[in-house]
């Protein structure tokens, strides 16, 4: 009788972790969906040409407001390593790249990845830069916002809204499940 609970546990076990495995794959199957729709979103936005003067302003925002958190970071003298870091590994990626040297190529994008993570691990422990940075996820938030607005008023913009909609809404249901 122990051996069959114990069994049952193990199965049980077992069954969760394969569950919780297809379902981060379906969430990452869903992503990739979505990303591409979010693609798609702005290729039509630019393919539109939409003006807007409200959109204008918040674009000056964003870019003010995301301007103020770049120029603080890099002068910051705790930042000055990665950024040496991340800059030189961008060079050797971008000279492995004209040079067709793929295996340096990856190096370098690995390399970058890592100095790139390091910087952000580093700024996140630094407290004056998460004011800043929130401004400028809102500022970039509120242009996103406008830009649905306006191209949701669009019969193709709609359609692809909707799409995202329900991707966005079935990636909700599955990390529910996690």
């Amino acid at each position: 009788m122990i051996l069959r609970l114990i069994c049952i546990a193990v199965f049980s076990c077992i069954f969760s972790f394969s569950a919780s495995a297809d379902i981060k794959d379906d969430i990452r199957t869903i992503s990739k969906e979505k990303s591409k729709l979010s693609r798609q979103v702005s290729g039509l936005f630019r393919k539109l040409q939409i003006k807007n003067k409200e959109l204008d302003v918040l674009n000056e925002k964003a870019l003010e407001a995301s301007k103020a958190f770049i120029q603080a970071r890099k002068a910051h003298p705790d930042l000055k390593a990665p950024y040496k870091a991340s800059d030189a590994a961008r060079s050797r990626m971008v000279k492995a790249s004209v040079d067709g040297d793929k295996d340096a190529a990856k190096a370098a994008r690995e390399d970058f990845t890592e100095a790139r993570m390091e910087l952000e691990k580093v700024s996140r422990a630094i407290p004056e830069f998460t004011e800043l940075q929130n401004k400028a996820i809102e500022a970039n938030k509120a242009v996103q916002a406008k830009k649905k607005e306006l191209l949701a008023s669009t019969p193709e913009g709609k359609v692809l809204f909707d799409k995202v909609e329900v991707l966005e809404a079935k990636i909700a249901e599955l990390r529910k499940l996690l």
